[in-house]
């Protein structure tokens, strides 16, 4: 039996990627924010089931930190304090790009850091430089 998903029903495997994509300003973000908020209080959320809580790492690079705390602030009052010990949230990820050595290795030490299960980034298209539609460019 193949270990459970993280996120169910069958939406995060362990050791899964998941991409969330469409057009611009219809949630994505809202949505990926709600389901990291769930993972690290181990709640379901916008009816996925998380069975656990798990560390996860928020690398957001979208908003000034500000209106990012007001939006978190919001979200984590719904559920208090459930995912205080499990969530870690990463505001200088900003102009790091994973195409990067240097890059790279801010990311990396951000998830040793917060000893992250599931990683966040968001949006995608601000932490690196190639081609989106090339699926080589992509898995590298």
């Amino acid at each position: 039996m193949p270990p459970p998903c993280l996120i169910e029903p069958g939406l995060l495997p362990p050791q899964g990627i998941l991409f969330l994509g469409g057009e611009p300003k219809v949630g994505q973000s809202l949505l990926v924010a709600n389901l990291a908020l769930g993972l690290a209080a181990g709640f379901s959320r916008g009816g996925f089931r998380v069975s656990a809580p798990h560390r996860a790492l928020m690398c957001q690079f979208e908003l000034p930190i500000d209106p990012f705390a007001a939006r978190w602030t919001g979200m984590r009052n719904a559920i208090g304090s459930a995912a205080d010990a499990n969530l870690f949230v990463d505001t200088r990820s900003q102009g790091h790009l994973l195409s990067s050595t240097a890059g790279l290795n801010h990311f990396l030490s951000a998830a040793r850091c917060a000893a992250a299960e599931v990683i966040v980034l968001g949006p995608l298209y601000s932490a690196h430089d190639q081609d989106e539609n090339d699926t080589r460019a992509m898995a590298a």
